[in-house]
C-alpha cells in the first residue's frame, strides 16, 4: 500500500484559551464527541495546559488552554482521491470566528 492510498484526512489542530480566573466548564467538550460519534472528526491528541507567569508567547500569563489535533475524516475521501490524482495541498488557513462577526457587525452598523 502506498502512502497515495492511505485514507486520511486533513490533520488540524487549535488551542482554545481561558483567560486566568476562568476554567473550562465541559460544555464544549459533549459537541466534541458528537463530531466524534458522527465520523466526522477523529481526535488524534487533546491535552490541557496553564500558562505560568514566564515563556510562551500564544498564552497570556495564568491563562488556561485545551490544545486539539483531530483529523477532517469527512475529508478523508476527497483527501485520498486527490492523493492518488497526484494533487498536494499548498495552502490553507481559518478566518478566526470572532473577526468575521466583528466584521460583519461593523458593516451592519455603517449601513444603519
Amino acid at each position: 500500500m502506498s502512502t497515495e492510498d492511505i485514507e486520511l484526512g486533513p490533520i488540524d489542530y487549535l488551542v482554545v484559551e481561558w483567560p486566568a480566573g476562568k476554567e473550562p466548564n465541559g460544555e464544549g467538550l459533549k459537541h466534541l464527541v458528537d463530531l466524534t460519534d458522527r465520523g466526522l472528526i477523529r481526535v488524534i491528541d487533546l491535552a490541557f495546559v496553564r500558562k505560568n507567569d514566564d515563556a510562551s508567547a500564544v498564552l497570556e500569563p495564568g491563562a488556561s488552554a485545551a490544545i486539539l489535533v483531530y483529523e477532517n475524516t469527512w475529508a478523508a475521501p476527497f483527501a485520498t482521491a486527490l492523493r492518488k490524482n497526484g494533487a498536494q495541498l499548498v495552502a490553507n488557513g481559518r478566518i478566526p470566528v470572532n473577526d468575521l462577526i466583528q466584521k460583519l457587525e461593523q458593516l451592519e452598523a455603517a449601513e444603519a
